[in-house]
């Protein structure tokens, strides 16, 4: 289990993502609250988050969840094409 601790947020990033209606949030907290762990990771580069804001989010208000951060190591390039780095990941954000 990974401790929570402050991941940055790069507002460039968090722009480019439509966030999720309300309804789906909150479908999301009682999925992870069920299953008491994130199914998957908050992807992070150069330790600001590119996927998982959301989830993010959730994981500061119930800090007894379990998660795992993946670190990824994409060009510098990428920061100026939050595209490229979404489809990376698959899209999921």
């Amino acid at each position: 289990m990974t401790k929570l601790s402050p991941l940055k947020i790069d507002p460039e990033f968090q722009g480019q993502i439509n966030p999720p209606s309300s309804d789906e949030e909150q479908q999301l907290e009682q999925n992870i609250l069920e299953e008491r762990r994130l199914l998957n990771p908050i992807i992070t580069w150069n330790g600001y988050i590119v996927d998982g804001h959301t989830r993010y989010r959730i994981l500061k208000k119930h800090q007894f969840i379990q998660f795992e951060v993946i670190e990824k190591n994409f060009p510098a390039v990428m920061k100026h094409s939050y595209g490229s780095v979404k489809i990376s990941l698959g899209g999921e954000t």
